[in-house]
């Protein structure tokens, strides 16, 4: 079959667009940056145009949905062509508002040491599949990264289920957390008969509980629990966060049969997640560092992680806002999440393509609430501006991290390899 995928180049699209070749289907595309949009990349020969909520009507690729609706060709949601794939084979789902993209890797690593053979989907790069957000197997067993935006976790029905946690986030699809937590409630009713769901003991999950049908076995983790954080040995990963990730990723494992000793000399081998306090390199005597956070707890957990591990250097902060109605409801949170840094350089808002937010906020106002409690911090505007000062701002001794979900991962990984 031959499939046509709208945004190829994306994260998510990319990957499957692997899968698909893999499972012998062919397979062309088209992207914004690149080939760019247009009705004749919808040809004859396309069986199926594969798109994601990211193509809405009125957005560049929508002339390509409209040309297969002119040819009669079938439209397909990215996420439920996840669902239709997935259908016959044994499959683990990770999803929550953080952490999903790491608990999934750390899954996929314990699966391969082990010597299981998964297909894996995630929403990160992996440094050990060459930078690739995906891996083909052999074998039925499928692990994917449950994406929550858009509701698009709904059409996958999974064997085993991870609940990381549950914030309220994607401000433009759940105004509140209770939207959030029925979402999740929704996904948590679509598992399999027999499943198993392992979630934090958290009671910002326990709303999502509440719909799980007989027959579901449910796990709770966390510190006072049966699997908890100090059953991890010590991790190559930095943050106590990512020891909660690794205690839902040894659950998951052993519900499907993983031996624990092995699970766990797997997880103390775990490489890590690109983008996830990624370890860049050094210059000029500074440790270089970058890390996909962008909702304030994500910058918290962050930020402790990195004064854990430099307790003693100053530390140097460049964050990016993403999503202009995200700022504008954390608004407060945000200003409050930046007290670990000894150093704030701070961007503008980055607006996402396609999305008609209806809100604006200024750095510059967030600049001013961060400082009113107590961090020292810069406005630096777009991109350019940042690169502009940190010859003057980073110094010897210094630890410097960069943060946010775009295209800031550029800045540090260009300023580490300059000699």
């Amino acid at each position: 079959m031959t499939y046509h995928l709208i945004g190829i180049n994306g994260s998510a699209m990319s990957g499957l667009a692997e899968i698909l070749r893999a499972h012998g289907h062919e397979v062309t595309g088209s992207d914004l940056a690149t080939t760019g949009h247009r009705a004749e990349h919808v040809t004859t020969r396309t069986a199926r145009v594969v798109y994601s909520p990211a193509v809405t009507e009125g957005s560049p690729g929508w002339v390509e949905i409209e040309a297969a609706r002119q040819a009669s060709i079938e439209i397909i949601r990215y996420d439920t062509l996840l669902g239709e794939l997935t259908q016959g084979a044994t499959l683990v789902a990770v999803t929550g508002t953080h952490g999903k993209s790491s608990t999934t890797a750390m899954i996929a690593h314990v699966l391969e040491e082990v010597g299981q053979d998964p297909t894996v989907l995630l929403g990160a790069p992996v440094p050990k599949w060459d930078g690739r957000n995906y891996r083909v197997g052999k074998s039925g067993l499928w692990v994917l990264e449950a994406d929550d935006f858009d509701r698009k976790f709904l059409t996958l029905h999974p064997d085993i289920a991870v609940v990381t946690t549950l914030d309220h986030d994607h401000i433009d699809v759940y105004p509140t957390l209770f939207d959030v937590q029925e979402a999740f409630r929704q996904f948590l009713q679509g598992v399999k008969d027999g499943a198993t769901v392992i979630a934090w003991a958290d009671q910002s999950v326990d709303p999502a509980l509440g719909g799980i049908g007989p027959g579901v076995t449910v796990i709770r983790y966390g510190a006072d629990r049966p699997y908890q954080p100090a059953l991890v040995p010590p991790l190559k990963v930095l943050g106590e966060h990512m020891r909660l990730n690794a205690t839902a990723a040894l659950a998951a494992v052993e519900a499907l049969g993983v031996e624990r000793v092995r699970a766990l000399g797997a997880l103390a081998s775990f490489p890590g997640t690109g983008r996830r306090l990624e370890y860049l390199g050094q210059r000029r005597g500074v440790a270089v560092y970058d890390d996909y956070g962008h909702h304030p707890t994500e910058v918290r957990a962050t930020l402790q992680a990195f004064k854990a591990a430099y307790p003693d250097r100053r530390r140097v902060v460049a964050f990016q806002p993403h999503q202009h109605s995200r700022v504008q409801a954390l608004f407060e949170d945000f200003a409050a999440a930046f007290t670990d840094a000894d150093r704030l350089l701070l961007l503008d808002v980055y607006a996402v393509p396609g999305r008609n937010e209806g809100v604006r906020v200024e750095s510059r106002d967030l600049a001013q609430a961060i400082a009113r409690h107590g961090t020292d911090v810069r406005y630096v505007g777009d991109l350019d501006g940042l690169r502009a000062v940190l010859d003057v701002e980073l110094r010897d001794g210094d630890a410097f991290l960069t943060m946010g979900a775009t295209d800031i991962t550029k800045i540090g990984r260009a300023w580490v390899r300059v000699t």
